[in-house]
């Protein structure tokens, strides 16, 4: 079952201000940002994300100004944008920074006031009763630089960083555990007491993977969406 995207986005920012409101030692930190560990993670995963928004285009003229795919899609790039600030020093800035008024057009019709106008509830049932429109109207939408397709193409470098991070973190598993970091010695001891203090539950680390967690399940969301 897929999950809300405002849920989830919801989820993410009260992780935040959980994480905020417990002092985490510097230690502790320096630990989450060692590379492959889950501060590291979250910092590919925002890079990518902001990457792609960046490089999508600027704002284009949609293909139809009233499209219910574009307002779904303004809503989905704006859950995710709010995920993923949620893991940052200044989330408001973060979000700001993303300049995403000059990338996507704001959603026009959702204060229509013509009940026979595109977007209404009314053609909202009739869409629905017509799935041939509301797939031209989707087809539409994911044309490149429109908002399907920045909204998909971004989504989908969030999740794409996220799984070769982990995947990146796993391999160096058995390296990481040559020499000195064998069980018993005393860098070994250092390291373990660290990294576990890192994963308490107010821990650096179980902050920044509980926000980790938020971003990359509701990006495949977004991404499974775009995948009929």
């Amino acid at each position: 079952m897929k999950l809300s995207l405002i849920s989830i986005a919801l989820v993410a920012i009260a992780s935040s201000v959980q994480g905020a409101a417990t002092p985490v030692h510097q230690d502790d930190k320096r630990t989450c940002w060692v590379r492959g560990q889950s501060c590291w993670k979250v910092k590919r995963a925002t890079e990518a994300f902001t990457d792609a928004i960046k490089t999508s285009g600027g704002l284009t003229t949609p293909s139809d100004p009233d499209s219910e795919a574009a307002v779904v899609a303004k809503s989905q790039i704006d859950a995710l944008a709010l995920a993923i600030a949620a893991g940052q020093d200044d989330p408001d800035a973060f979000y700001a920074g993303l300049g995403l008024e000059n990338e996507f057009h704001p959603a026009v019709n959702m204060s229509k006031r013509s009940c026979t106008r595109r977007g209404q509830a009314c053609w909202k049932r009739d869409l629905q009763a017509d799935p041939e429109a509301a797939q031209v109207d989707k087809r539409s939408c994911g044309i490149s630089g429109q908002s399907c397709w920045k909204t998909k193409r971004a989504a989908e470098a969030v999740v794409k960083t996220i799984d070769a991070a982990d995947e990146e973190s796993d391999a160096n598993v058995d390296v990481s555990k040559r020499s000195c970091t064998r069980r018993g010695q005393a860098c070994w001891k250092r390291d373990v007491s660290a990294e576990a203090a890192c994963h308490t539950p107010g821990g650096a680390c179980t902050i920044a993977n509980r926000d980790l967690d938020a971003v990359y399940h509701l990006a495949r969301s977004i991404v499974e969406s775009y995948s009929d």
